[in-house]
């Protein structure tokens, strides 16, 4: 997870040195870290956004030429905080799918943009008889999936 410091959440750090031979002195420290949602809100207006006011953005961006641009290893980035569970095919999908090709990156969506959102993506997340899907798909019931895409838009089960 990522985290920012502000007044929110006591993380105990334990501080170890080595004192008099062999033995170790230990300290309990409390630093006060905030977690950052790297998504924003979905009333966040991404063509005003400005790094400096927005922490949670550099989780994914930098600036580079007085432009907002894409840090690198965006799937790398994305492991930090979801790992494959309850998502079915993360380890599959490596190499072949970056998380943002069926992902929205961000709650707030871009007027006009390239970038989509599927009108049939939530019914990816609407419970479906288990025959239709494949044996240990797991659908994971979320009322923000953020999808762009559901599984079958690419997989043709029956």
């Amino acid at each position: 997870m990522v985290f920012s410091k502000s007044k929110k959440v006591k993380i105990k750090k334990i501080d170890s040195r080595v004192s008099r031979g062999d033995d170790v002195v230990s300290e309990v420290k409390e630093s006060e870290l905030e977690r950052l949602d790297p998504h924003g809100g979905k009333e966040l207006n991404l063509k005003s956004v400005v790094l400096s006011e927005h922490p949670e953005c550099k989780v994914c961006h930098r600036v580079k030429e007085e432009k907002m641009v894409l840090n690198s290893d965006i799937p790398r980035r994305c492991a930090l905080c979801h790992n494959s569970f309850p998502h079915s095919g993360v380890v599959e999908h490596r190499g072949k799918a970056l998380c943002i090709d069926c992902h929205r990156p961000h709650r707030a969506i871009l007027e006009k943009a390239a970038l989509v959102e599927s009108p049939s993506s939530p019914s990816f997340h609407i419970s479906k008889p288990e025959p239709l899907l494949p044996e240990g798909l797991v659908i994971k019931k979320n009322p923000d999936p953020m999808l762009r895409k559901n599984c079958r838009e690419c997989h043709p089960w029956k």
